[in-house]
């Protein structure tokens, strides 16, 4: 949404592949944007794993790539992009993590911190949380909020 929304009200038409894994943040997205009344072909949606990805990257005429994964499919985004002298931008290997420890003062407030940095945005972000490391003086209480935080965002 970071570089959807800016490329949108600069004019741009957009075409989107959101990950294979979350496929439905695509077509929510399109659907709030066409009942805020952009057009429908100026937001697409692609749907599909890295062939599809692969084959977009290559289209002809794309004023920028923008692409959020691994280091190793940046790299390739990268390479196919220069060749059509297309810019690239790239967020690559995001694998955060957040660490717990046995001082912590809020475990409640922790857990919804790591709640809001995993789950956000389908966890589909450059900074998410990927894994927790938890000392094991607060392993029981911090797995308990979290659980509770997690459960708020299926209400």
């Amino acid at each position: 949404v970071n570089v959807l929304v800016p490329a949108l009200l600069a004019g741009n038409a957009v075409l989107h592949k959101p990950s294979e894994h979350s496929p439905g943040v695509g077509e929510r997205l399109r659907t709030l944007l066409l009942q805020s009344d952009v057009p429908p072909d100026v937001f697409q949606v692609c749907q599909g794993g890295r062939d599809v990805g692969r084959a977009l990257v290559r289209l002809q005429g794309l004023g920028a790539v923008v692409f959020t994964g691994s280091r190793e499919a940046g790299t390739e985004v990268a390479a196919v992009a220069a060749r059509s002298h297309t810019r690239a931008i790239l967020e690559l290997g995001g694998v955060d993590s957040a660490y717990i420890r046995p001082d912590v003062a809020d475990v409640e407030r922790a857990a919804a911190s790591v709640a809001s940095g995993a789950f956000y945005n389908a966890g589909q972000g450059c900074c998410a949380v990927e894994r927790v490391y938890v000392h094991r003086d607060v392993y029981e209480l911090f797995v308990e909020a979290l659980v509770s935080e997690a459960a708020k965002l299926c209400a």
